[in-house]
């Protein structure tokens, strides 16, 4: 569907972006489930900050047009039906899962939760001189660095775009936007410069990768592109490919290649890796926007990928606590026995990002707020006349949060690992 808000202003859903997004995702689980195979496969995060970067600049362009002054608070609210849900549900099941895996407990459970209900899991773990590479003892909500970073840029890039928008008034809108999507490159640029130039200073790098400031590029630069404006009509009718075609398939190759060679282990391809993908990310969704419909490479139009990419968030939370939970209940796999724990995680994650998708975010973000309360309402005075079901339910609910508080309660201050170091 394609809204077009004003001349030279085109908002539309694009479902190859859909397809971009189920790409940064098989990134990361691969890095995740398989670690080796693609060193460098957290690169898919920053594809995950180009495209929010994008996609909710894009709101803002289309408010712009529209109405002059988009209001803040309804992009807030808007956020958190898309983040909060899902969030919610899985810190719940996740932390419950912590506490029959084993003893020790995992450590610190109840500050990292505090950590990611305030959105602030990555100075959380600068704070706590957490490595986020040290894979041999990591915490239990690491993976929520990024949603951090990501609602700390929902916090400010509002207020810093409006007032692009004021400095910039009494031009034509195109050249507003122009305006403003240099500025988004620029601060990019800046943020890459910190996270490159601090990395050859020999400053941590971990406190670099998690720190919002050098690490805002991915989505300053999604930002950009939105901002950017485009002829009234790009992208929308069907065509032949064309220039678009192979560009975005070299693209496409030159963040599989960045995805192989940006090692982990090794900071400085790792500082030159994270923004040349946040780039390449960034002319995929620049080229896929601006070509006719229907003529991006297959794979970004593939069913299951596009699948894949629509629950991508769902995904992306569930698979760390299950991926811990299995690593506890398993310690000391082999090379054979390992691949298969994370083939099986791997299906666990894809089923509870499904439930999740169909039962907790859609119907949020389809509904709203009340509307989910409404039918969840009704959904329960249902129950009321099945009492096996509600049974069932209610005992379900009962265990999961107490498994979850005993398992706060009960969290160490330190992990066994930091013990034996002394601290």
């Amino acid at each position: 569907m394609t809204t077009t808000a004003a001349p030279g202003v085109t908002v539309r859903r694009v479902p190859e972006l859909d397809g971009l997004r189920g790409i940064a995702i098989a990134l990361v689980l691969v890095y995740h489930l398989w670690p080796g195979v693609l060193p460098g496969g957290n690169i898919g995060v920053d594809l995950f900050f180009v495209l929010s970067g994008f996609l909710v600049t894009s709101w803002f362009t289309g408010r712009f047009a529209a109405t002059g002054r988009p209001s803040i608070t309804a992009f807030w609210v808007r956020r958190g039906r898309r983040l909060v849900p899902a969030l919610l549900c899985v810190l719940l099941v996740g932390t419950a899962l912590a506490l029959p895996t084993g003893e020790p407990l995992p450590a610190r459970l109840g500050p990292q939760l505090l950590a990611a209900l305030t959105w602030t899991g990555n100075w959380y773990l600068v704070a706590g001189d957490t490595g986020y590479f040290a894979s041999f003892d990591p915490l239990w909500w690491q993976h929520l660095w990024s949603l951090g970073i990501e609602a700390q840029f929902y916090l400010v890039w509002p207020l810093i775009l409006l007032g692009l928008w004021r400095v910039t008034a009494g031009r034509p809108i195109g050249a507003r936007l122009r305006a403003c999507s240099v500025a988004a490159a620029v601060l990019a640029a800046a943020s890459a410069a910190g996270l490159v130039v601090g990395t050859v200073a020999g400053a941590d790098f971990s406190r670099l990768y998690l720190g919002t400031g050098t690490h805002l590029f991915g989505l300053l630069a999604g930002a950009a592109v939105a901002l950017w404006p485009r002829r009234p009509g790009a992208g929308t009718s069907p065509g032949r490919p064309g220039a678009g075609y192979p560009a975005a398939a070299v693209l496409l190759t030159g963040l599989v290649v960045v995805a192989v060679s940006a090692r982990d282990d090794d900071p400085l391809a790792q500082a030159a890796g994270l923004p040349v993908a946040a780039l390449l990310g960034a002319a995929v969704i620049a080229t896929v926007i601006r070509s006719p419909a229907g003529t991006a490479p297959g794979i970004l139009r593939c069913g299951a990928l596009r699948r894949l990419g629509i629950r991508s968030y769902g995904v992306y939370l569930w698979h760390w606590p299950l991926l811990l939970t299995a690593r506890r209940l398993v310690p000391e796999p082999g090379p054979v026995p390992a691949a298969l724990l994370g083939l099986g995680v791997l299906v666990l994650t894809l089923a509870a990002a499904e439930l999740s998708w169909r039962h907790v975010e859609n119907p949020v973000l389809r509904d709203g707020w009340t509307g989910a309360f409404r039918a969840a309402r009704t959904a329960g005075r249902d129950l009321l006349s099945r009492p096996l079901p509600l049974f069932a339910v209610l005992t379900g609910t009962i265990l999961l949060a107490g498994a979850a508080v005993a398992a706060v309660l009960l969290s160490p201050g330190l992990s066994p690992l930091e013990h034996r170091l002394g601290r």
